[in-house]
C-alpha cells in the first residue's frame, strides 16, 4: 500500500506536469537490467515441476511462479499486479517513453502488446524498457484476436530460437501470454486441448517464465475459464499458469461475482484488459470501474487498465486513452482516476516488486 505522502507528490506531479523519476534497483545487482543475465541452462525437454534454483543467492527461483491461486515473487513474497496497458508494438521507442511514465503512476507491471509479426529483438528491447522501469512485464501477443486458428502461429513466434533466447534473457521479471482473446465461439474440447499442445511446445523450447492464458470469446467468456481453467493449469509440464479475461462486456456486478467464483475455485486469474466505457457502446457506456476496482483489491486480483496513450487508441479515439501523449502531465479524467484518485487505483494497492527479487 502505497503512503499517502507518495501519493500527495504523485498528485503534485499531475497539476505541474513534473517528471518525477522512479529509483529502482535490479534484482541483488545494481543494474536495472539485472534480468539480462542468463540462468543456469536446463533440459528443455524435461521440465521441472518446480523451477530450478535461481544463480541469486537471495532467490530460490529463477522466475516467478504461480503457487495454487498466487503469483509469487523468485523470493517466495506475493505479487498482485497492478498495472496498465500499452501498445509498444507500433511505438517509435519500443516502449522506452511510455513505460517510464507509466512508473510514476506507481504500477507495478505493465501488459506490453506485441504482435507476431515483428522482430523478437524489438521486443528484447520493450522488456529492456520494462526492467529500466522498475515494471514487470507482461508480452502479450495481440495479432490473433477473435481467432483461435491463430494459435499454432502464436505459437510458432514463442518457440523460435530468438523469441526463446530473448524470453529466457528477461525471465527474472516476465510473464509470456501467448495470445489475447483468441477465438470468439470455440469448442470446449478444441479450446483446452489447443492450449495444452501450446504450453507443451513453449515449455519444451526451454521458456520457464510463467504462461498466460486468456479467455475465448475475444477474451470475454469468463464461464469458459472458469469450466476448463482447472484442465488447463494441469496441462502444464511446469505448473506456472495464469489465467486471464477481458472486462469488456457485462455488467460489473456480473464481473465481480465471476471474480468471486475464480477465487472460491482457488484458479489463479487477472483481468487483462477494463477501460472507461464497454468497448461495444463506447462512448455511451461508462464502465463503473469503482466497484469493480474495490471487488479486485479485496479479493487480492491483479489488473491492467487499458491503456496508457503513448500510441492512441483507433477504436473510440480519445475515450479509452488514459493520457493524451503518453506522460503522466496530460493525464485524462480516465486516466487520473484509476492511476492517482480512486482509494483502489494504482496508486494506493501496487506495491512495488522490489529488490531482491523485482526486475
Amino acid at each position: 500500500m502505497r503512503p499517502l505522502a507518495w501519493l500527495r507528490v504523485q498528485l503534485c506531479v499531475r497539476l505541474v506536469g513534473i517528471a518525477l523519476p522512479l529509483g529502482l534497483g535490479g534484482c541483488g545487482e545494481t543494474s536495472l537490467h539485472a534480468s539480462e543475465r542468463l540462468p543456469t541452462e536446463t533440459d528443455p525437454s524435461d521440465p521441472p515441476d518446480h523451477p530450478a534454483p535461481s544463480d541469486d543467492p537471495q532467490a530460490t527461483s529463477p522466475t516467478f511462479y504461480v503457487e495454487g491461486a498466487t503469483l509469487r515473487d523468485r523470493c517466495g513474497a506475493e505479487v498482485v499486479l497492478r498495472g496498465v496497458n500499452e501498445m509498444v508494438a507500433w511505438s517509435d521507442d519500443d516502449g522506452f517513453s511510455a513505460l517510464a511514465e507509466i512508473a510514476k503512476t506507481g504500477a507495478n507491471a505493465a501488459r506490453l502488446v506485441w504482435v507476431s509479426t515483428e522482430a523478437p529483438a524489438r521486443l528484447g528491447r520493450a522488456l529492456e524498457a520494462a526492467s529500466a522501469a522498475g515494471l514487470v512485464a507482461v508480452a502479450e501477443l495481440h495479432d490473433g484476436q477473435g481467432d483461435f486458428e491463430a494459435l499454432p502461429r502464436l505459437v510458432e513466434f514463442w518457440t523460435r530460437p530468438e523469441t526463446v533466447a530473448v524470453v529466457v534473457r528477461h525471465e527474472r521479471s516476465l510473464l509470456v501470454e501467448i495470445g489475447g482473446g483468441l477465438g470468439d465461439v470455440v469448442e470446449r474440447s478444441a479450446w483446452e486441448e489447443g492450449y495444452r499442445a501450446a504450453l507443451q511446445s513453449l515449455r519444451a523450447a526451454g521458456i520457464r517464465a510463467p504462461l498466460v492464458v486468456h479467455a475465448p470469446g475475444f477474451g470475454n467468456d469468463r464461464a469458459r475459464l472458469l469450466e476448463s481453467g482447472r484442465a488447463i493449469l494441469d496441462a502444464d509440464p511446469a505448473g506456472n499458469v495464469l489465467l486471464a479475461f477481458t472486462a469488456w462486456t457485462g455488467t460489473v456486478p456480473a464481473i465481480v461475482e465471476d471474480l468471486e467464483a475464480f477465487a472460491a475455485a482457488r484458479l489463479p486469474v487477472f483481468v487483462a484488459e477494463f477501460s472507461a466505457y464497454s468497448i461495444r457502446e463506447c462512448p455511451t457506456f461508462r464502465f463503473d470501474s469503482s466497484p469493480f476496482l474495490e471487488a479486485t483489491a479485496r479479493l487480492g486480483v491483479g489488473w491492467f487498465a487499458w491503456s496508457w496513450g503513448g500510441v492512441p487508441n483507433s477504436t473510440c479515439p480519445g475515450a479509452l486513452d488514459m493520457t493524451t501523449d503518453g506522460t503522466l502531465a496530460t493525464l485524462t479524467d480516465w486516466g487520473l482516476e484509476v492511476a492517482l484518485e480512486d482509494p483502489h487505483g494504482l496508486s494506493r494497492t501496487s506495491d512495488l516488486v522490489r529488490p531482491p527479487c523485482g526486475p
